[in-house]
């Protein structure tokens, strides 16, 4: 209970990662109030998405299209940022013809 209203929190754990799914953005703050209390946040990776504005979980990419129920993650930016750091980003793929005989 906060505030006299029955409150919700989903939460999940990879780690030293946590994402925090909250009824009311009053019940998100109280969390994040209650955790900051006893361990260290760190302030800059403390992000907020929502539907509206989606972000990154775990370097995953999240969206959700509501209209069409697709809630959908990919890892684009940082698989491009890898192929970027080792100078692999304009290499095309190689084809490799398997001859097989009976």
């Amino acid at each position: 209970m906060l505030n006299g209203r029955q409150e919700e929190l989903l939460l999940g754990l990879y780690v030293d990662d946590l994402l925090i799914g909250s009824s009311s953005e009053e019940a998100r703050l109280w969390f994040m109030h209650q955790l900051e209390s006893r361990f260290p946040v760190n302030p800059k990776s403390t992000g907020i998405i929502s539907f509206e504005s989606p972000g990154l979980v775990l370097s995953m990419r999240v969206r959700y299209d509501r209209d069409r129920g697709i809630l959908q993650f990919d890892q684009r930016g940082s698989i491009q940022a890898l192929a970027a750091k080792y100078n692999v980003a304009d290499l095309r793929p190689k084809v490799h013809a398997h001859h097989f005989s009976s």
